[in-house]
Protein backbone atom coordinates (compact mmCIF):
# COMPACT_ATOMS: atom_id res chain seq x y z
CA UNK A 1 0.00 0.00 0.00
CA UNK A 2 2.64 2.78 0.55
CA UNK A 3 4.10 1.44 -2.28
CA UNK A 4 1.78 2.74 -4.01
CA UNK A 5 0.50 5.67 -2.18
CA UNK A 6 5.16 6.84 -2.76
CA UNK A 7 4.07 6.28 -6.81
CA UNK A 8 0.99 7.66 -7.08
CA UNK A 9 2.84 11.06 -4.96
CA UNK A 10 5.64 11.00 -7.37
CA UNK A 11 2.96 10.25 -10.84
CA UNK A 12 0.99 13.66 -9.50
CA UNK A 13 4.35 15.65 -8.79
CA UNK A 14 5.39 14.58 -12.01
CA UNK A 15 2.47 15.15 -13.48
CA UNK A 16 1.83 18.04 -12.02
CA UNK A 17 5.35 19.56 -13.31
CA UNK A 18 4.76 18.63 -16.98
CA UNK A 19 0.89 19.28 -17.48
CA UNK A 20 1.09 23.35 -17.02
CA UNK A 21 1.51 25.27 -19.53
CA UNK A 22 4.36 27.96 -19.61
CA UNK A 23 3.62 30.90 -17.48
CA UNK A 24 1.16 28.95 -15.28
CA UNK A 25 1.72 28.83 -11.78
CA UNK A 26 2.25 25.03 -10.60
CA UNK A 27 0.54 23.44 -7.20
CA UNK A 28 4.25 24.67 -5.61
CA UNK A 29 3.28 28.20 -7.02
CA UNK A 30 6.03 28.89 -8.72
CA UNK A 31 5.82 29.84 -12.71
CA UNK A 32 6.62 26.90 -14.40
CA UNK A 33 8.49 28.53 -17.23
CA UNK A 34 11.11 29.38 -14.84
CA UNK A 35 11.32 26.24 -13.09
CA UNK A 36 14.97 24.29 -14.41
CA UNK A 37 14.95 22.27 -17.02
CA UNK A 38 17.10 20.06 -15.00
CA UNK A 39 14.78 20.15 -12.03
CA UNK A 40 11.95 18.68 -14.30
CA UNK A 41 14.20 15.99 -15.62
CA UNK A 42 15.58 14.47 -12.36
CA UNK A 43 11.77 14.61 -11.00
CA UNK A 44 10.96 12.59 -14.21
CA UNK A 45 14.35 10.15 -13.34
CA UNK A 46 13.25 9.61 -9.59
CA UNK A 47 9.81 8.89 -10.90
CA UNK A 48 10.87 6.14 -13.71
CA UNK A 49 13.38 5.02 -11.61
CA UNK A 50 10.95 4.00 -9.02
CA UNK A 51 8.74 2.73 -11.67
CA UNK A 52 11.33 0.57 -13.39
CA UNK A 53 12.73 -0.97 -10.61
CA UNK A 54 9.56 -1.04 -8.31
CA UNK A 55 11.24 0.59 -5.44
CA UNK A 56 9.99 0.12 -1.74
CA UNK A 57 9.52 3.46 -0.05
CA UNK A 58 12.26 2.88 1.77
CA UNK A 59 14.66 2.57 -0.84
CA UNK A 60 13.23 5.88 -2.32
CA UNK A 61 13.74 7.65 0.13
CA UNK A 62 17.02 6.59 0.43
CA UNK A 63 18.18 6.81 -3.11
CA UNK A 64 16.31 10.76 -3.64
CA UNK A 65 19.06 12.68 -1.33
CA UNK A 66 21.78 10.97 -3.02
CA UNK A 67 20.64 11.70 -6.50
CA UNK A 68 19.62 15.13 -5.35
CA UNK A 69 23.56 15.42 -4.01
CA UNK A 70 24.62 13.74 -7.53
CA UNK A 71 22.39 17.03 -9.27
CA UNK A 72 24.18 19.54 -7.39
CA UNK A 73 27.39 18.34 -7.69
CA UNK A 74 26.51 17.95 -11.15
CA UNK A 75 25.46 21.41 -11.72
CA UNK A 76 28.01 23.17 -9.98
CA UNK A 77 31.07 20.83 -12.02
CA UNK A 78 29.18 21.39 -15.62
CA UNK A 79 28.91 25.46 -14.14
CA UNK A 80 33.35 25.18 -14.02
CA UNK A 81 33.56 23.22 -16.89
CA UNK A 82 31.70 25.68 -18.93
CA UNK A 83 33.91 28.79 -17.85
CA UNK A 84 37.30 26.61 -18.16
CA UNK A 85 36.03 25.89 -21.67
CA UNK A 86 35.18 29.50 -22.74
CA UNK A 87 38.42 30.82 -21.07
CA UNK A 88 40.07 27.55 -23.25
CA UNK A 89 38.27 29.10 -26.45
CA UNK A 90 39.37 32.73 -25.84
CA UNK A 91 43.04 31.91 -24.98
CA UNK A 92 42.58 30.02 -28.58
CA UNK A 93 40.89 32.87 -30.20
CA UNK A 94 43.95 35.38 -29.20
CA UNK A 95 46.26 36.35 -31.62
CA UNK A 96 49.56 34.97 -29.93
CA UNK A 97 48.41 31.60 -28.46
CA UNK A 98 49.82 30.98 -25.11
CA UNK A 99 50.46 27.12 -26.01
CA UNK A 100 51.59 26.32 -22.01
CA UNK A 101 48.74 28.17 -20.83
CA UNK A 102 46.78 26.20 -23.26
CA UNK A 103 47.55 22.74 -22.54
CA UNK A 104 46.93 23.54 -18.62
CA UNK A 105 43.90 24.39 -19.11
CA UNK A 106 43.10 21.55 -21.15
CA UNK A 107 44.60 19.28 -18.62
CA UNK A 108 42.52 20.95 -15.84
CA UNK A 109 39.48 20.33 -18.29
CA UNK A 110 40.61 16.66 -18.50
CA UNK A 111 40.71 15.96 -14.93
CA UNK A 112 37.59 17.31 -13.75
CA UNK A 113 36.03 15.39 -16.98
CA UNK A 114 37.23 12.71 -14.95
CA UNK A 115 36.37 13.40 -11.51
CA UNK A 116 32.43 13.91 -12.87
CA UNK A 117 32.69 10.27 -14.08
CA UNK A 118 33.87 9.19 -10.93
CA UNK A 119 31.95 11.20 -9.24
CA UNK A 120 28.85 9.12 -10.98
CA UNK A 121 30.44 6.02 -10.30
CA UNK A 122 30.65 6.55 -6.70
CA UNK A 123 27.27 7.66 -7.03
CA UNK A 124 26.21 4.65 -8.76
CA UNK A 125 27.93 2.41 -6.34
CA UNK A 126 26.19 3.85 -3.21
CA UNK A 127 22.46 3.38 -5.02
CA UNK A 128 23.22 0.09 -6.18
CA UNK A 129 24.33 -0.92 -2.76
CA UNK A 130 20.42 0.01 -1.28
CA UNK A 131 19.00 -2.73 -3.91
CA UNK A 132 18.34 -6.45 -4.41
CA UNK A 133 20.68 -8.57 -6.86
CA UNK A 134 16.90 -8.00 -9.83
CA UNK A 135 17.25 -4.67 -9.08
CA UNK A 136 21.03 -4.08 -9.26
CA UNK A 137 20.61 -5.35 -13.43
CA UNK A 138 17.59 -3.40 -13.75
CA UNK A 139 19.34 -0.02 -12.63
CA UNK A 140 22.51 -0.78 -15.02
CA UNK A 141 20.12 -1.17 -17.47
CA UNK A 142 18.01 2.43 -16.84
CA UNK A 143 20.81 4.69 -15.69
CA UNK A 144 22.22 3.74 -19.43
CA UNK A 145 19.12 3.49 -21.50
CA UNK A 146 18.26 7.15 -19.70
CA UNK A 147 21.19 8.89 -20.47
CA UNK A 148 21.37 8.13 -23.97
CA UNK A 149 17.59 9.14 -23.88
CA UNK A 150 18.64 12.56 -22.45
CA UNK A 151 21.34 12.65 -25.25
CA UNK A 152 19.15 12.07 -27.70
CA UNK A 153 16.90 14.47 -27.28
CA UNK A 154 19.40 17.04 -26.57
CA UNK A 155 21.04 16.46 -30.20
CA UNK A 156 16.75 16.34 -31.72
CA UNK A 157 16.97 20.15 -30.13
CA UNK A 158 20.52 20.99 -31.42
CA UNK A 159 19.30 19.89 -34.89
CA UNK A 160 15.57 21.45 -34.64
CA UNK A 161 17.45 25.13 -33.26
CA UNK A 162 19.59 24.47 -36.66
CA UNK A 163 16.94 23.51 -38.62
CA UNK A 164 14.63 26.71 -37.99
CA UNK A 165 17.31 29.25 -39.78
CA UNK A 166 19.11 30.16 -36.37
CA UNK A 167 22.56 28.75 -37.30
CA UNK A 168 24.18 26.96 -34.40
CA UNK A 169 27.91 27.34 -34.23
CA UNK A 170 30.07 26.05 -36.35
CA UNK A 171 30.54 22.23 -36.00
CA UNK A 172 28.16 21.19 -33.17
CA UNK A 173 27.28 22.84 -29.83
CA UNK A 174 30.15 25.46 -28.73
CA UNK A 175 30.88 22.90 -25.57
CA UNK A 176 31.45 19.90 -27.12
CA UNK A 177 32.48 17.78 -29.92
CA UNK A 178 31.43 17.99 -33.55
CA UNK A 179 27.80 16.33 -34.23
CA UNK A 180 27.81 13.49 -36.52
CA UNK A 181 25.76 13.89 -39.61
Amino acid sequence: MRKITLTLIIVLMAGAAFAQPPGRKSWRGENESERPPREMIEAFRLFKLTEELELTEEQTTKIYPILAELNNSREESQKAMREKMKELRDLLDEEKVDDRSAAKLALEIHDMRYENHEAHHKVQTRIMDLLDDGQKAKFVLFDQMFERHLHNVKERMHDRRDGEGRPGPPGGHPDGPPRRR
